[in-house]
């Protein structure tokens, strides 16, 4: 889910800077972070982490990949 883009300006230039959640196997997520930096051309990653939650009920792993896209214009 993309959330509300932080925007920051500077002379001439303005960055909107995304943060992004999503859930799926570790070759999903990095299979979707090229696509969007290198095939869509959306912008650049600046930033990646990798999180392992365990279920409360069920006790099966589920991993989130959290990561920051920034887009200069």
């Amino acid at each position: 889910a993309f959330l509300t883009p932080h925007k920051f300006e500077e002379k001439d230039k303005t960055v909107n800077t995304y943060q992004v959640t999503v859930s799926g196997t570790t070759q999903y997520i990095l299979g979707l972070l090229y696509a969007l930096e290198q095939e869509s051309k959306f912008g650049q990653i600046a930033s990646m982490t990798f999180e392992k939650v365990t279920a409360y009920r069920t006790k099966r792993p589920k991993l989130y990949g959290r990561f920051t896209i920034q887009l200069v214009q």
